[in-house]
């Protein structure tokens, strides 16, 4: 049986609540994010699933980070991810529209991990 959960070395992101799992080309995209974010100070993941690009750039940063997330399941999880990892302090998720959310502040850094097609063939 597959593990619900895939473990780094100073995290482990759980994502049975989520509709998008772990995969390589995420942490590729993550890795890179984090070489792309020197000096910022406040970053926003939009659609931040389970939590898994926000914890590997707080790895690599001291940057205040904030997701946002439509779906309640994976607001959820990553709120159980971050307050899992040594990182929680500077990490918070946010449920809602990103075309509507009122955020608390301007970011340095945005980041989402695609893909998110409207009216495209489904996988």
């Amino acid at each position: 049986m597959a593990n619900n959960y895939f473990q780094f070395k100073q995290f482990i992101i759980k994502q049975d609540r989520c509709a998008m799992k772990v995969c390589t080309d995420a942490c590729i995209l993550g890795a890179w994010f984090a070489r792309q974010m020197e000096g910022a100070h406040s970053i926003l993941d939009i659609g931040s699933g389970s939590g898994l690009l926000m914890l590997m750039l707080a790895q690599q940063s001291d940057a205040s980070i904030h997701g946002i997330e439509i779906d309640p399941g994976a607001v959820e999880q990553s709120m159980e991810n971050i307050r899992e990892s040594g990182f929680y302090k500077r990490l918070s998720v946010f449920h809602g529209d990103a075309r509507r959310y009122a955020f608390p502040e301007q970011y340095d850094f945005i980041i989402s991990n695609p893909p998110f097609y409207e009216n495209d063939l489904h996988s």
